[in-house]
Formats: C-alpha cells, structure tokens, sequence
C-alpha cells in the first residue's frame, strides 16, 4: 500500500526546494555583481554592449548574465519553448544558459486577500547554436545597410525619431563630430565625415537629446552613455563600429558599480525604443516601395493602372 505524504513532509520538501531554488539565485547574483564590475574594463565593456545590442528587451541583469555565459549568443529560449514555437529542440549535452524570472508569490498562499510579492527564480534558456531543426527567418534587421549601403534610407529613418532639426555645418575638426544644442533643439552634424561617421554621430547626438537635456550627473557620465547608446544602434543595424573605444570607462566615476547599472538601464531604455523606432520607418518605407513597385509591374502588363494605388 503506497503512503501519502503528510502535510509536514510536504511542508519539509517545499522549503528545502525554496532553500535550493535560494541558493542558485544568490550564486547568480553574485556572479553578476562580479561581472557588472568587470564591465569598468574598456574591452569588456565593448564586448557587452555587442552582446547587449541583441537584447535589447531583456533586463539589464538577464543581459549580462547572458554574456558571462555566452558572450556570443544571438537568440535565446526555453527548452519548451524552441520545440513548441520554433519546431527546433535542444541538441543533446547542450548546457543552458541560466537567467533570472519574476515569479509573483503570496505571503500566504492559502489567503486569496494575502499581499503579492515579486520573487526571482532561475530559469534555464538556451541559445539557437545549441539547437537544431526547422530554419528560421533572418533576425538581421537591416541588411541594406551592410557598407553602408541604403545610407539615405537610413538616415532619413533615424531624422523621423527625433524632434530635433538635423543640420550639417563645418565644426572644429579637434574638438566634436557632432553636438546637440537643448535650448534650439538642434543636432549638427560636421561636414565632410564619412556616411558611417554621419549615421553614428546622428545616432550619438539623439541619444543625447532623449537622456540629457541639461541634467546629467556628470559631462563624463553623458558621454560614455550616448555613445554606448550608438554602439548598440549601431551594431543592431550591422554598421561599422571597429572604430569605437571607451577609454573612460575605466575609473568611471571611482567604479561606482551602482551608478553603471543606472546608466545601463538608461542606455538600454533609449536604444531599444531607437532600434523600434528605426524598425518602424524602415518597414513603413519597404511597404510603400513593394506598392510601387506591384504597382508598376501592373502598368507594364496593361493591367489596371491604378491597381493596388488604394493601399497607400
């Protein structure tokens, strides 16, 4: 005859399972401690943010727990869910990457009135290297503009995200690529610089017009945060950025590991809703070029003329 667990020896499990579940989220939050202080090493840092620019909508923990596991990770997610949404399973002896879910938990469970609290449980995802099955579409957002080719689509894309007017103007060479003036509202970028120069000044220069305003904590502060909110932009859109370095944020701010995590919630705020943004008037743009052009094939064909012109 097989016996029940009494309420006691399920009471004892359910709180050694708590203990463990405990226990690994504790080992991973000091893993991302350690690893929130090693990002003050410039190369690191940079190696981040490349790793950040392909989560933009994970949390800024998640994100670096990510890049200590995987550094090269593109897309991730759960075992499940790879075989239910994506037809692809996990290949075996694959070791997932280990991150951090809210998980909502009553005070008292047996109380519907109890007040709810957020706890964090780890959850295991894993990367599309590691799996194997149907293939899926090109995450790769903007082919276009590999060698910067499609450069004025682009730029005019990243001018529709901001309010601010965009012009070009002959700027002391020694001193800034761009600047963004808060009182008129307008970014100016140097004359005579390079498209990718152009795009990532442009980038640069409306990253500082979202964050800063006339308030930031520090000149350095502002800095090292509009110009990772360009790496990231500009690596999500395949632009290149071998040219990018931050030498300050060694020493930044005497290392001060709290206002880093700030600045990176911020970074990742502007930046995703940018990379939206641009995603936004690129595929409005694609829309109307594919109308025109079926609109075009008809006319060749002797079809009707205006077939299709209702889309728009």
């Amino acid at each position: 005859m097989k016996n029940n667990p009494t309420n006691s020896e399920k009471c004892i499990k359910r709180n050694e399972k708590c203990i463990k579940r405990s226990e690994k989220v504790n080992k991973l939050l000091t893993q991302l401690e350690l690893g929130t202080k090693e990002l003050f090493n410039s190369e690191k840092y940079k190696n981040y943010l490349t790793t950040f620019s392909k989560f933009t909508k994970y949390s800024i923990n998640n994100t670096i727990l990510i890049y200590l596991q995987n550094p090269e990770a593109t897309l991730v997610a759960g075992y499940k869910a790879w075989e239910t949404k994506f037809k692809r399973h996990v290949k075996q002896g694959e070791q997932g990457i280990t991150i951090l879910a809210p998980m909502k938990y009553k005070k008292d469970p047996d109380d519907d009135e109890s007040e709810s609290l957020i706890l964090y449980r780890p959850v295991t995802v894993f990367d599309i290297s590691q799996t194997e099955g149907e293939e899926l579409p090109s995450f790769s957002p903007v082919s276009v503009v590999k060698d910067v080719d499609g450069y004025q689509k682009l730029f005019t894309a990243l001018a529709k995200t901001t309010d601010y007017k965009i012009e070009f103007a002959a700027l002391a060479k020694d001193t800034c690529k761009g600047t963004c003036n808060f009182t008129t509202h307008t970014i100016t970028i140097r004359e005579g610089m390079s498209e990718s120069e152009n795009l990532s000044t442009l980038i640069h220069e409306i990253a500082h017009s979202m964050l800063h305003g006339n308030k930031y904590n520090s000149r350095n502060q502002a800095e090292v945060e509009a110009e990772s909110v360009a790496f990231v932009v500009s690596t999500f859109l395949g632009l290149d950025t071998s040219d990018y370095s931050f030498p300050y944020i060694v020493g930044w701010e005497e290392n001060d590991e709290s206002l880093l995590r700030h600045s990176l919630k911020r970074i990742r705020d502007a930046a995703h809703v940018l990379i939206t943004q641009i995603e936004e008037e690129l595929n409005k743009d694609d829309l109307i070029t594919n109308n025109i052009t079926k609109d075009n094939s008809n006319n060749n064909n002797n079809s009707k003329a205006v077939q299709g012109m209702q889309l728009f």
